[in-house]
């Protein structure tokens, strides 16, 4: 299978030669392995066969910041990110609407003070 099959089935921007994180280490995607992402992170030699789910894209604009910069928005991404996916996994384990409403008030909260929005 290819990558094409891949961003095409899981809906992922899943591309050759992109940056993404696994389990908050940097990589760079070198290609596909059945259904599966062939990732060499940063920190090996050999690639890492990933589920093409379990990666955080980094997308293309991200990388183009200046270098200071660049390292704290691939950070916040990631970060948010992770916070969004705990929410879905509580909003769909729970049907507490408090615990719901609580979760999403602080993924909003955190979300705002990442942008700098001071309303």
């Amino acid at each position: 299978m290819s990558l094409e099959y891949i961003r095409n089935y899981y809906d992922v921007p899943a591309k050759k030669g992109m940056r993404v994180t696994y389990r908050s280490i940097a990589g760079v995607i070198t290609g596909s392995s059945g259904p599966h992402v062939r990732v060499r992170l940063d920190r090996e030699t050999r690639d890492r066969i990933c589920h093409a789910t379990d990666l955080t894209y980094i997308p293309e604009i991200v990388l183009k910041a200046e270098p200071d910069t660049q390292a704290a928005r691939i950070t916040m991404l990631t970060a948010l990110l992770r916070e969004q996916q705990t929410f879905h996994w509580i909003r769909s384990s729970t049907t507490n609407s408090k615990v719901i409403a609580d979760c999403h008030l602080a993924l909003h909260n955190q979300i705002k003070a990442a942008l700098g929005d001071e309303s």
